[in-house]
């Protein structure tokens, strides 16, 4: 029923077309007025998280994937990326907490969801485009440019601004959740209001853990509250992108190794998985998980990391699983990942219900059986492992469970400073370093440079290598 009701709102959409919708007086008859489409304005806004995920630049930047031959992604070659598409998912979602909150509109619309509950999801979106959008480039058009695409180019707010800004705006959708029916255009959780609220406070804990370093009291009085008001709390609740079986709206990594194969399991991946094992038999079984045997030896292989691997056959790829099916999940937040915010809160002091180690062995259970590792092997592989060794470990454990998850772990990876994976850079690579951002779109220095200069005169020059604030490394 999922499916069908994600396949009607995804029609819907195609018969809309790529145009703004048009709220004005246009094909308005006035005997008859026409209730607004919210749920298919909410259902375009929702469409990016798909694309967010899928992002291969991410994980090739934490070295999860090496590059066939074409090694431009793994070299670093773009700086600048785009952000006016998120822009306009949040003029769309502005549009739907406009229709929700006009007077003149928000009857016609309570049939797409109870007014409130649009409203509360729309800014839950929002929030998680503008604190994706701030991890990315750091300081972004925010507060001035809050309502879309018609003002992006503005001032460039701090990040602690935009952090602080946005937990305000989790809370305060978290308070407009009424038990009215949720948005019927909803494609993430189909309405599902307690799915959103545990999204919420999700998002909240992530969000905090990202400052721990940074601001840990801002840090620890918001991941309290997360705690308390209820996140994932298993791997039934992960959070997911729900592609499906159409062209157009599946798994972009199906689509990518349909004609061709760009993406290999990198090696030092593949490595830090084999450890004391074998390349039959990893010492991590999630490497059986992550990845398939290389063709030619049917051994894990993988390929270096910043190099031209034309020789494809001998080199282990992204599972079957993942490449050759078009509704595979795109993991957005995960229990593994929750669990193991649970051990960096323990090891630095913010709860003590169990230890840090306690909390890492259960976040690698999670991970674990979340790609279908049997019991035993996750047994054995816990009880065979070294000595925990706090952070380090803390840190390593979520740079494995956060595969394919590129953003966040690439966001995880710049947090950890000296506890972080150790990667190498590519010789070649025309940075100092792994990135630590990516630089702001040619539109932001040509159309509204004051501000743009303003932003690099405080952040640092506009390129991979300037940190953002928050980054550790």
């Amino acid at each position: 029923m999922k499916k069908l009701n994600i396949f009607v709102i995804l029609l819907s959409l195609l018969i809309i077309g790529c145009t703004d919708v048009d709220f004005g007086e246009t094909n308005r008859n006035p005997n008859n007025p026409s209730a607004p489409l919210a749920s298919a304005i909410l259902t375009r806004a929702e469409l990016n998280i798909g694309n967010t995920y899928s992002d291969t630049r991410p994980s090739l930047y934490v070295q999860y994937l090496s590059n066939e031959q074409y090694e431009d992604e793994s070299l670093y070659v773009t700086e600048r990326f785009d952000y006016a598409g998120y822009y306009s998912a949040i003029t769309n979602l502005n549009k739907v907490i406009e229709l929700n909150t006009d007077p003149e509109t928000a009857s016609k619309v309570i049939n797409q969801g109870s007014n409130s509950n649009q409203i509360a999801v729309a800014r839950l979106i929002k929030a998680y485009y503008f604190h994706h959008m701030t991890d990315r480039w750091g300081m972004i058009p925010y507060k001035t440019s809050n309502q879309g695409l018609e003002s992006k180019f503005n001032v460039f707010n701090t990040q602690l601004d935009i952090y602080n800004s946005l937990f305000i705006e989790i809370e305060e959708a978290i308070a407009q959740i009424d038990t009215g029916i949720g948005p019927t255009g909803d494609i993430i959780f189909n309405g599902n209001m307690t799915k959103w609220k545990t999204f919420a406070y999700t998002l909240m804990m992530n969000m905090a853990m990202r400052l721990s370093k940074k601001e840990p009291a801002l840090a620890k009085t918001y991941f309290t509250k997360a705690l308390n008001g209820g996140v994932i709390s298993s791997n039934q609740e992960n959070i997911f992108y729900p592609y499906i079986a159409s062209e157009d709206y599946d798994n972009p990594w199906e689509d990518r190794f349909t004609t061709r194969s760009d993406y290999l399991i990198s090696k030092p991946l593949a490595d830090a998985l084999i450890g004391s094992g074998s390349n039959i038999n990893p010492e991590d079984p999630r490497l059986t998980k992550f990845a398939s045997v290389a063709e030619e030896s049917q051994t894990y292989n993988g390929a270096p990391y910043g190099n031209s691997n034309s020789a494809t056959t001998t080199f282990s790829k992204i599972t079957d699983d993942i490449i050759k099916n078009q509704e595979a999940k795109g993991y957005i937040y995960t229990y593994a990942q929750i669990l193991l915010h649970l051990a960096e809160a323990a090891e630095i002091g913010w709860i003590t219900t169990k230890t840090a180690k306690e909390y890492t062995e259960e976040g690698i259970t999670a991970s674990m059986e979340q790609w279908g590792v049997d019991a035993e092997d996750i047994n054995t592989y816990i009880e065979n492992r070294p000595a925990f060794n706090g952070q380090k470990e803390i840190s390593y454990q979520k740079w494995v469970a956060l595969f394919l998850q590129g953003y966040e772990a690439w966001s995880e990876w710049r947090k950890q400073g000296e506890n972080q994976v150790q990667l190498t850079k590519p010789s070649a690579a025309n940075t100092s370093g792994i990135p630590n951002r990516q630089a702001y779109p040619l539109s932001a220095e040509s159309s509204n440079e004051d501000n743009y200069k303003a932003a690099i005169s405080i952040q640092g020059p506009d390129n991979l290598d300037t940190k953002v604030w928050w980054a550790n490394n």
